[in-house]
């Protein structure tokens, strides 16, 4: 089940909404659940974020995170200080604002300016082609923003063809997911297609 934010709407706004499809996940009974959108859950700082999480873990009662924490977490396990941001967006200003506040320089800003059912359209190839041209030296990594692409297929390539770390918003939740859930899950095997991150 999936939110899909306007950029307008603030979080507060779509509390009904999101307790709905909380307490529907609920119903499950799983150990965590993921407000799982990196521009909406990244679009008002770590207040809106905690507003999401709040709003969940009420109407649920289970631990909760946002993918926007989750990156945050990632790109520090990863001494990521600054960043090439690649995203298919419109526009890339609330991801810079959500890193800044973090003590996330980006150093170059990438905004592929593609409607939503265009995200897919961007191959893994084409997300490498990327990274190579608007990689920098002063660059510690790439942060790969969105969840609806297929940018985690690319990770691997990215990091072997520029020597540096990447952060995926699917990754980074993942990585964070079992993390939280490694007394429940025993151990995972190595996962090298998915980066530097998932050793960490």
């Amino acid at each position: 089940m999936r939110l899909q934010f306007e950029p307008a709407v603030h979080a507060v706004e779509m509390k009904d909404e999101i307790a709905r499809s909380a307490a529907a996940l609920a119903d499950s009974g799983p150990d965590l659940i993921v407000y799982h959108c990196t521009d909406s859950s990244m679009r008002e700082g770590r207040a809106g974020e905690r507003i999401l999480i709040d709003i969940v873990r009420a109407a649920t009662g289970i631990e909760t995170v946002a993918t926007s924490a989750l990156v945050a977490e990632a790109l520090r396990a990863l001494g990521m200080k600054s960043v090439v941001l690649l995203s298919p967006y419109l526009s890339n200003e609330v991801i810079v604002r959500f890193l800044q506040e973090h003590g996330v320089r980006v150093v170059a800003d990438v905004a592929l300016k593609l409607n939503g059912h265009e995200y897919v359209a961007i191959t893994p190839q084409r997300w490498l082609e990327l990274a190579r041209q608007h990689m920098r030296d002063d660059a510690d990594g790439v942060f790969l923003s969105c969840t609806n692409t297929t940018q985690i297929e690319a990770i691997e390539d990215i990091e072997l063809a520029l020597g540096k770390p990447v952060v995926n918003s699917n990754q980074a939740v993942l990585w964070g997911c079992v993390k939280r859930l490694a007394s429940k899950l025993g151990p995972v095997p190595p996962l090298p297609r998915l980066g530097r991150l998932m050793a960490v």
